[in-house]
């Protein structure tokens, strides 16, 4: 059954202790397991997101511990907070739960072009509500904007647009609504975006 299958794959995951990295890559290969058994898409989302917030603060501080470290990755994946979606609770917000102040998350946005999904297909950048994050940046003419955020609503009405629910996009296509001050530390927003030049 699921049930007995999920509690002899976390027995056998757990059952590798210790920091060697041949330890760590035998639980990510037995926490991959558990994430393809999940029987609905939310719960595989959750796990996925929950395993890469673990590797990379196991990396981070069994190997890295005196460094600083950039990870790239998806808005979806690296936000700290995506409110807006009530059954998904993504990498940064796991990491946040850690590393708390020592971490910087800067989501990055773009008003015009197209992007990659995951097949590397094209995504075309799509029309922009009046009200959002990226028409605000559209309005002030400069390639790339780096526009960073404080947990603070300060007094006054200037910032109040970090605080509430604010239209951005996901993908640079689909509209969502995000409290862009909960979710990141910082934007970079970009004029124009072109799709990748892969290796392979």
């Amino acid at each position: 059954s699921y049930a007995d299958a999920r509690i002899r794959i976390e027995l056998f995951r757990d059952s590798f202790i210790g920091h060697e990295p041949r330890l760590q890559l035998a639980r990510i290969i037995a926490n991959s397991y558990t994430y393809l058994i999940e029987e609905t898409n939310h719960d595989t989302f959750n796990i996925r997101d929950k395993g890469m917030a673990a590797i990379l603060t196991d990396l981070t501080t069994y190997y890295l511990a005196d460094d600083k470290v950039i990870v790239w990755a998806h808005n979806a994946h690296i936000a700290e907070n995506l409110y807006n979606i009530e059954y998904y609770e993504g990498m940064g917000y796991y990491l946040k739960e850690f590393w708390q102040d020592e971490l910087y998350t800067v989501g990055l946005f773009m008003i015009k072009g197209a992007s990659a999904n995951n097949f590397r297909e094209s995504v075309k950048v799509g029309a922009h509500n009046i009200d959002s994050l990226e028409s605000l940046a559209a309005s002030v003419t400069k390639d790339i904007i780096f526009l960073p955020f404080t947990t603070i609503n300060e007094a006054g009405l200037e910032d109040d647009w970090l605080h509430t629910e604010t239209f951005n996009k996901n993908w640079g296509a689909w509209n969502q609504k995000t409290i862009l001050a909960e979710a990141y530390d910082a934007v970079v927003i970009i004029e124009n975006s072109t799709m990748p030049d892969y290796l392979d």
